[in-house]
């Protein structure tokens, strides 16, 4: 299996015009200026061309990477190894990325697509993105230390059901979403479930006016666990989506997953996190849909939730 494996003390990831020499050379708007860091796994997602057995998935990357990229114009990802090993990832800077590959919409600073457990990701900053910070499409990548400033869009994207582990992301300033954590495609209750635990992440947000209210949305049967963290200056704080299909919250909101690696788990679960200077509701529904408040549904997966205002 091939690996990517770049360590030491600072390795930068930037656009040919950036002159690391000069700090003021480059600033937040100069984004787009090349593409991104793709890293393709064999772990499992939860994608429609998943075999009879639900296991062996075969995914394709038309959606970031172009023919020119490919002789066949696909890029495959995805396998039914959750402990794949796609090597180590460590004191790496993203700097000016997100360029639009093939008219497409702008690719994100780093993508970790089917990306095992066994993989290191430590201290990853990704900073002026004109897409995504950083997206995690399925797999179990584990993400320490991470930063991302700036993104033109959501900072932290993931989907197809990712159930790896972070600790300590720091996000700035983002164009949307802090986070935006969804489930699956189609059908959107793919399994396996989007369930990722993340421990001590601090999310700091803006104004908003021109970008989603909400600091955190959850759709497509997107669940996910934060524990321990801090969110901070909103409109709103984080929404859940609303399932016509059983004219109610995704079951996945009120389930127990018995996950093999991380053991017993809530699909989705706010505990012991804090909310400061947010605007409006800490939890609501998403704006776009109409039925319940999330915070009266499943009070069980919203616990020592604790609002802060600043002086």
């Amino acid at each position: 299996t091939n690996q990517v494996n770049i360590e030491g003390t600072l390795n930068i990831f930037t656009a040919a015009k950036d002159d690391l020499n000069n700090p003021n050379d480059l600033d937040c708007d100069s984004t787009g200026l090349w593409s991104g860091l793709f890293i393709l796994g064999n772990a499992i997602v939860n994608s429609p061309m998943a075999n009879s057995n639900g296991n062996f998935v075969e995914n394709t990357l038309t959606d970031l990477i172009t023919s020119a990229n490919s002789a066949s114009g696909v890029v495959n990802y995805g396998g039914n190894v959750d402990t794949d090993n796609s090597g180590n990832l460590q004191y790496v800077s993203i700097r000016h990325g997100g360029a639009q590959l093939g008219g497409l919409e702008p690719v994100s600073g780093l993508t970790l697509a089917a990306v095992g457990q066994a993989g290191t990701f430590d201290f990853v900053e990704v900073l002026a993105c004109a897409g995504d910070g950083i997206k995690i499409l399925g797999g179990r990548a584990e993400v320490k230390h991470a930063v991302v400033s700036c993104p033109g869009d959501d900072a932290y994207t993931y989907d197809l059901g990712y159930r790896g582990q972070g600790q300590f992301w720091l996000g700035i300033d983002p164009g949307n979403l802090m986070g935006d954590h969804q489930g699956g495609v189609q059908p959107e209750d793919a399994t396996p479930y989007s369930t990722p635990i993340i421990f001590n992440a601090t999310y700091i947000g803006k104004d908003m006016a021109n970008g989603e209210p909400e600091l955190i949305k959850f759709t497509d049967n997107g669940g996910g666990n934060y524990k321990n963290s801090v969110f901070y200056q909103s409109q709103a704080g984080i929404s859940l989506e609303f399932s016509y299909i059983i004219s109610g919250p995704f079951i996945l909101h009120s389930a127990i997953i018995n996950d093999p690696f991380l053991g017993s788990i809530q699909g989705l679960d706010i505990n012991n996190c804090t909310f400061s200077n947010i605007q409006g509701d800490r939890f609501l529904l998403d704006e776009d849909q109409t039925g319940f408040i999330a915070s009266t549904v499943q009070l069980r997966s919203i616990s020592n939730a604790v609002a802060v205002t600043l002086g």
